[in-house]
């Protein structure tokens, strides 16, 4: 499991073009993927 700082997602979400759709467990799963995890803790990404 990985746990992502809020600074990550923060950085994620700003890489996104405006007016584009993405479902939060993408950016889990990108994040996992990056960590070498099987998944991203999702608490963080709520807050």
């Amino acid at each position: 499991m990985y746990f992502a700082p809020l600074t990550d997602y923060d950085r994620a979400m700003k890489q996104i073009p405006c007016g584009k759709v993405i479902i939060v467990w993408k950016i889990w799963e990108y994040f996992a993927r990056l960590s070498g995890a099987d998944f991203t803790e999702p608490i963080t990404a709520g807050i």
